[in-house]
């Protein structure tokens, strides 16, 4: 199902019994991309299989909304994990899933959502992880169904807010507090030592009860971040180990370095080390299958620096054990191969390996 917003956001949300019978899910399950595809069947139990193509099926519904589709739609990951659209940054979106239910947001601005199939609340965790007066709010309420209900209430509004902007669980649960008005208003407000930057007025929640349900929205209107969580430090693409995937990488990469005001010189030797190490990883990793890669930038400060990192599953291949190239001879009578490994060592400013459970693990650095 689907709702719309007063500012062109919307809600949808799929019950994954829908996919029980067998025929419809293989059916659907063709139309996703080759990454969710790999997502459904690596879970074990069906129950986990039929949420994540849930979870599929309504990103391709919030994209048609744009034009897109989920199979044709580069996600990227940013620090702690928060999917997001590096060639679409107009567009924002959120999924959850609790209990057979999968929900989706898009919307304007950046937006966090947050769905949990009601049952016995553990008032215990609530005193222990909650504000005072959140756990106030939950305690006063008359009858345990309704005090269960104050607490997925208030978990799902915490949750959707942590997932706004971009922090998980990192931010702990007290270090900013949820307050919901007799009339139903809901504010927002940080705690001493907890977000010190937050405007509240910045923040608006909506709630969605269904039957056996507590679903909330949260949505950032302005689009800036708080100064508290100063520069990102961490952003994560997942993509098919293609040689065709490779201009991808290379854009989702230079999205992050433009952020940095990376010097031209800088970048150019980080696209010449994508399209060498990406490209070792298409030509080898899988072959002749086509499996998936990890793409992880990261930034370092004091000096500034910045780190590509990527992770295979595919055979063990160490790139850096290639015996470098005599430069001293011709290209005629040099060795085929290993020139562009020794390239990439000569332009950067660390270059490392290592295979630890069962995945290829290759990092390069570049002072900027």
């Amino acid at each position: 199902m689907k709702q719309k917003g007063q500012r062109g956001e919307a809600l949808y949300w799929l019950d994954t019994e829908e996919l029980e019978d067998g025929i419809h899910f293989s059916e659907c399950l063709k139309t996703m991309s080759k990454e969710r595809q790999r997502k459904v069947e690596s879970c074990l139990l069906m129950k986990d299989k039929k949420l994540s193509l849930g979870a599929g099926i309504l990103m391709d519904r919030g994209l048609s909304a744009y034009g897109l589709r989920e199979r044709e739609t580069m996600v990227a990951y940013g620090e702690d994990g928060k999917p997001y659209l590096p060639r679409h940054s107009h567009i924002h979106f959120n999924l959850s899933h609790s209990g057979s239910v999968v929900m989706a947001v898009f919307a304007g601005v950046e937006t966090g959502c947050d769905i949990e199939q009601m049952q016995r609340a553990d008032l215990a965790l609530a005193e222990r992880f909650f504000t005072r007066k959140e756990y106030a709010f939950i305690a006063g309420q008359q009858g345990r169904e309704r005090q269960d209900e104050a607490f997925y209430r208030l978990w799902t509004l915490k949750e959707s807010f942590l997932k706004t902007v971009g922090t998980g669980l990192m931010l702990p649960l007290d270090a900013f507090e949820i307050t919901i008005s007799p009339e139903g208003k809901i504010d927002v407000c940080g705690k001493k030592g907890g977000v010190r930057a937050l405007n509240p007025k910045e923040f608006e929640f909506r709630e969605y009860p269904m039957r056996g349900y507590c679903a909330a929205v949260c949505f950032w209107k302005q689009t800036g971040k708080m100064q508290d969580y100063g520069r990102w430090k961490m952003k994560e693409l997942v993509i098919d180990a293609t040689v065709e995937n490779i201009e991808k990488v290379t854009e989702f990469v230079d999205e992050q370095l433009e952020q940095l005001e990376c010097p031209m010189k800088a970048q150019m030797q980080i696209n010449i080390a994508i399209d060498e190490l990406f490209g070792n990883i298409a030509h080898y990793a899988y072959h002749p299958e086509v499996g998936s890669a990890t793409v992880r930038v990261e930034v370092m400060e004091d000096p500034l620096a910045v780190t590509v990192t990527f992770i295979d599953n595919g055979v063990q291949y160490d790139p850096l054990a290639a015996q470098e190239p005599d430069t001293t001879l011709s290209a005629e009578e040099r060795q085929i191969g290993g020139l562009g490994i020794y390239m990439v060592k000569k332009s950067m400013d660390d270059i490392s390996y290592e295979y630890r459970e069962g995945k290829n693990i290759l990092k390069i650095k570049k002072n900027i």
